[in-house]
């Protein structure tokens, strides 16, 4: 199973059990559920997946595009990642005691404890076991190598590419240093993940809106360390 510590960093268990979750899948995953933390206003009013996925195709997340998501197959894996990296934020604002992060396609919404409990124990009563197997199924990640094509692994290594389209043919030497100066980060042909993972964590916690911080600057923080990824080839 994949989880989430307390730091937001992902951590692998067995890796023969899902072998199709790489490093790639894993960062990508870490910087959608830092997106997703910082929406936390937005949760509160709620708000439909399909607004949730138009904002994370718009600037400054541009995480999807819009031809690969007219692709069935696709749809199943934007919505199946977006789903897991919810119930992580969902656990871990549980475990936070922020509230309860309430997940359907139609209504994505933030209660608060004490209305969550209720809600939970209706559905509980209803239509969900306690043992919650729509969490179950969404944190298992065999569960999105299983539903896809023969070659899992090829898919799922491209999945990211093309969700992202086609990137940028040049970041200007002014963007390049703007996001090295918002991620307090001295531009270096050596710099590793680990150096560069620091930094944004540290910058995105002083920015975060749960700090005290903005959503912009949350925003602005997450586009530089994207860009500085790919900028590094990292």
């Amino acid at each position: 199973m994949l989880y989430a510590d307390t730091n937001m960093r992902f951590t692998m268990g067995n890796a023969q059990e899902i072998p199709s979750f790489n490093a790639t899948n894993a960062q990508k995953v870490e910087v959608l559920l830092d997106i997703l933390s910082t929406k936390k206003a937005e949760f509160e009013e709620g708000m439909t997946e399909y607004a949730l996925i138009s904002q994370l195709k718009s600037p400054p997340y541009q995480l999807f595009n819009d031809n690969a998501l007219r692709d069935s197959l696709a749809l199943f894996n934007t919505h199946f990642i977006l789903f897991h990296t919810l119930y992580l934020l969902r656990n871990l604002w549980r475990d936070a005691s922020v509230g309860e992060l309430d997940i359907h396609t139609t209504r994505i919404i933030l209660l608060p404890l004490k209305a969550s409990s209720q809600s939970a124990s209706v559905r509980n009563a209803t239509t969900l076991d306690k043992s919650d197997p729509l969490a179950e199924y969404y944190l298992n990640w065999q569960n999105l190598a299983s539903t896809g094509e023969a070659d899992v692994e090829a898919l799922l290594n491209g999945f990211w590419q093309r969700m992202m389209g086609a990137e940028p043919a040049f970041d200007s030497k002014e963007s390049i240093v703007q996001c090295h100066t918002l991620l307090n980060l001295e531009e270096s042909v050596s710099i590793t993940l680990p150096t560069l993972k620091r930094h944004y964590k540290k910058q995105l916690a002083t920015v975060h809106p749960d700090k005290g911080g903005s959503h912009e600057a949350a925003q602005n923080v997450i586009s530089a360390y994207q860009t500085l990824l790919r900028y590094y080839g990292l």
